[in-house]
């Protein structure tokens, strides 16, 4: 799991933590109303066998500090139901970090995971069943075990379902009839066609591919528009794009920021997990064949370095410092630091860039999920040829080829 909160980031438990986790588990308030504190040794093995190897809890991080100061429980306990609960660093008490950190989970799970109930205990009558409360969960039932009160609360997933209609506005880039049609309210949604009535046809069914891949419900109807016409000179048929569409000039609110954000680090670690998943990450079906910027990625691994090494072209553009070392999602989150250091990011300037092509941060946001959607389609396609179809994960949930 990897979410972010305006304070925090929710990710796996890693070994290193365990000095954090001690500082936790090992005082004696905070484990009060559970049992006696840890000792360093067992809150080792703890964070091994079961936050780790069995992915029963995720970490909240605190984002100024990188200390890990909340553990949350977040255990399957039978298909589709999930159990919840929370230690916080008690230095970080009442200031509002378990709401934040459980209502993220909480949100996750209800929209992507889709799971259908949560369920959280406890025998503090005041603290902990507040915020049980201010979470949304209703009280199920209270027992009492050789004098102890227990509190019992519950909250089912009740998102609605999708609306029986949407709209997808699409921006128009074209060479001619050569076409990219991107979804301009889907950041990374596209399609391509020697003209635009190809791609039309396309793109309802790539919105329900990438609504799937969000976990969010996908309508019975949409309707598709083109709210902005791009005519270009560049290769289009080779995917080659400048376009900055009239909505990505628009500042951004931190709520939207995050949003986007979670979405492109998402997508990192899901083509990451996708490279993996390929066991000859350097075998190949495809032609070798030339474009406007070199030879074609052809293997797994040429698709999956092309994909990373973008990250510190597309942060330069507007003028973040960034890097491609390491692993997609650790530079991708490397670049991110960078850019929020910069205290008047979220007011979405538009730089000129490269080539004399126009940039903005929304623009950085989209071109992230796009280009990785690029080369993840042709990733999965390639290796369900060589390896089988029920050998490679979907984990973009794209449609059949």
């Amino acid at each position: 799991m990897y979410l972010e909160t305006p304070r925090l980031i929710i990710r796996n438990f890693r070994p290193e933590d365990a000095a954090d986790l001690y500082d936790i588990f090992g005082d004696a308030e905070t484990m009060e109303n559970c049992e006696p504190p840890y000792d360093f040794e067992k809150t080792e093995q703890f964070l091994a066998s079961f936050c780790i190897a069995r992915g029963g809890a995720v970490a909240a991080v605190h984002k100024e500090s990188g200390k890990v100061i909340g553990y949350i429980l977040f255990s399957e306990i039978q298909p589709g139901e999930y159990e919840l609960g929370w230690f916080f660093n008690r230095n970080f008490w009442r200031k509002g970090y378990a709401f934040e950190a459980c209502g993220a989970v909480i949100d996750h799970a209800f929209r992507t995971l889709k799971v259908k109930k949560i369920f959280a205990e406890t025998i503090d009558g005041v603290k902990s069943v507040g915020l049980m409360e201010k979470l949304g969960m209703q009280l199920e039932e209270i027992q009492y075990e050789r004098g102890t009160k227990w509190y019992f609360y519950g909250l089912k997933n009740v998102i609605e379902n999708a609306c029986s209609h949407m709209n997808i506005a699409c921006v128009w880039e074209h060479n001619g009839n050569d076409t990219l049609l991107y979804a301009a309210n889907f950041p990374g949604a596209y399609t391509r066609g020697a003209n635009l009535e190809i791609a039309l046809q396309k793109m309802a069914g790539e919105v329900q591919s990438y609504l799937k891949w969000k976990g969010e419900a996908i309508p019975k109807n949409f309707e598709v528009t083109v709210i902005q016409d791009a005519a270009c000179s560049v290769d289009i048929c080779d995917a080659d794009s400048q376009v900055l569409f009239a909505s990505e000039k628009e500042p951004l609110s931190q709520e939207e920021y995050i949003g986007l954000k979670n979405l492109v680090l998402k997508s990192a670690a899901d083509f990451l997990a996708l490279y993996e998943a390929i066991p000859d990450q350097n075998a190949s079906v495809a032609p070798v064949r030339a474009t406007f910027y070199g030879q074609v990625p052809r293997t797994a691994e040429e698709m999956y370095q092309h994909t990373k090494n973008v990250n510190d072209y597309y942060f330069g553009e507007i003028e973040v410092e960034a890097d491609h070392e390491g692993a997609i999602l650790d530079c991708r989150c490397r670049g991110f630091e960078h850019l929020e250091r910069n205290p008047n990011f979220l007011e979405n300037r538009v730089f000129e860039g490269s080539y004399g092509e126009s940039w903005s941060l929304r623009k950085v946001l989209r071109r992230f999920l796009w280009h990785d959607r690029i080369h993840a389609k042709a990733m999965y396609r390639m290796a369900r040829k060589l390896f089988g179809e029920h050998e490679i994960p979907n984990v973009f949930c794209f449609e059949k080829f």
